[in-house]
């Protein structure tokens, strides 16, 4: 892991192992006498802003952990997760102790993840507009449906009324027309 000591009186650069100048781009020994800030990429907030925000919480607990993005000596940004506390040391007084590891590709498989989660987002709320559209559409086929439905029922009891009226008319028909042979039977028989 890339380790690194700081004095906490003034913030500077008084250790730092192989894997911690690898990590950050420099050569052995060039970043001693440094100090801290040059490790914090710019952000919202600058690097030294961003060395007083966490050197404060050291000071104010003893100890610091968290993410934190970081800057090589070419300008390379990348992520490390630290783990940062004090001790008292014989040369230097107290220091902070900070173990870097490089979460860079972590980072970057969230954002992508995140990028793949708002664009299924989006892909959901398209769809959920267009099935909202097929609802309202099908509703709106089964409302003329209905409304099919009740005139053909209406239709229906209007053919049953006149089919009713006409078989009282043919009823009346025939017995008319019982009647008229009948009445006309008798003539003819006398004849």
């Amino acid at each position: 892991e890339a380790v690194y000591l700081i004095r906490l009186s003034d913030g500077v650069i008084v250790y730092t192992n192989r894997e911690f100048e690898t990590l950050f781009g420099y050569a052995h020994g060039e970043m001693l006498g440094k100090h801290v800030s040059i490790v914090n990429a710019p952000t919202s907030a600058t690097p030294e802003e961003k060395t007083a925000e966490i050197m404060g919480i050291i000071e104010d607990k003893g100890r610091w952990e968290g993410e934190v993005e970081n800057i090589t000596k070419d300008g390379t940004r990348f992520w490390c997760s630290a783990r940062v506390s004090t001790f008292e040391h014989a040369d230097h007084g107290k220091v902070v102790l900070s173990v870097h590891t490089d979460i860079t590709q972590r980072k970057r498989a969230e954002e992508e993840l995140k990028e793949h989660r708002d664009h299924l987002e989006d892909l959901v709320q398209k769809r959920t507009s267009q099935l909202d559209g097929r609802v309202t559409e099908s509703e709106q086929l089964n409302s003329a449906m209905v409304n099919v439905l009740e005139d053909l029922r209406a239709s229906n009891l209007e053919l049953e009324a006149a089919g009713r009226e006409l078989a009282a008319s043919n009823a009346e028909l025939d017995a008319f027309s019982y009647s008229v042979s009948h009445d006309l039977r008798a003539p003819l028989r006398h004849i």
